[in-house]
């Protein structure tokens, strides 16, 4: 959904079937990632998606514009949001994931911070993490270079958590190595109740090649072979995925290095 170069004072009418909303100056505002639900005024105007962004490109916006969301993201673009000011870019996101039943909230602002908070219904088992992870890194290394690779387990007790096979000639087996990026971010999913966590680009840059610094002890052979790839447990949304392309990164020796975002696309921090 797109609107482009309206005075949106008056909200446009978007239901999606939700019964919860939020407007746009409070979440721009939040301190904390917008997950806190309240009520919807009944037969108010609102902008509501569900499994579908809302794209809003050099407008006027209402800061109390009501919206809802449901994995789906309000993404700002040049636009004036009255009572808060110019937004270059900022992103309003909530995700879910089937993996542990993970729910994610996020608010990011181009050359600013991430503010994240995320709850799931059960912490995922390590060996699945490293499956859907391995099968990510497949899904999206087929739909950029033409490939045929499936991702596929280890066996257990191996220094491999994956590896990406094909019976494509020329497609040789690529062994996989898996870390969390961030333990911080991984601290988010334990425990009964959420966390927060507030971190800019530079900060994630850090944490990213920290990450791969400590996956260096694997063999030198066996490093130039694989693909180190980095999980973090919640969505990072498009800004600061962006952002986090453009670093430059160590691949501390490994043929390359992913990241994958749990509920998002995965992608490589060095061969783009």
């Amino acid at each position: 959904m797109i609107f482009e170069h309206l005075d949106m004072r008056l909200a446009p009418v978007a239901h999606a079937g939700m019964e919860t909303t939020q407007t746009v100056g409070s979440l721009l505002t939040a301190k904390v990632a917008p997950v806190d639900e309240h009520e919807q005024e009944e037969g108010k105007n609102r902008l509501a998606a569900h499994d579908g962004d809302i794209l809003i490109r050099d407008c006027t916006v209402d800061a109390d514009m009501p919206v809802a969301l449901d994995n789906a993201a309000l993404i700002l673009i040049s636009s004036d949001v009255r009572g808060f000011g110019r937004v270059t870019w900022a992103e309003i996101a909530v995700r879910r994931s089937a993996l542990g039943g993970t729910r994610t909230a996020l608010l990011s602002v181009f050359d600013g911070p991430l503010i994240v908070s995320a709850t799931c219904d059960e912490k995922p088992h390590k060996r699945d993490d490293e499956l859907a992870a391995t099968r990510a890194v497949a899904h999206a290394l087929n739909k950029r270079r033409g490939t045929s690779y499936v991702g596929e387990p280890s066996l257990p007790e191996t220094w491999e958590d994956g590896f990406l096979r094909s019976r494509q000639p020329g497609e040789p087996e690529i062994p996989v190595q898996i870390r969390q990026f961030s333990d911080d971010l991984a601290r988010l999913l334990r425990g009964p109740s959420r966390g927060v966590l507030n971190h800019g680009v530079g900060i994630l840059g850090k944490l990213l090649q920290s990450a791969i610094d400590k996956k260096t002890n694997v063999d030198t052979d066996a490093r130039r072979k694989a693909y180190l790839v980095l999980l973090s447990p919640v969505a990072l949304g498009a800004i600061k995925r962006t952002e986090i392309a453009a670093l430059q990164l160590d691949p501390g020796g490994y043929s390359d290095v992913w990241l994958y975002p749990v509920g998002e696309e995965a992608y490589s921090l060095i061969a783009g």
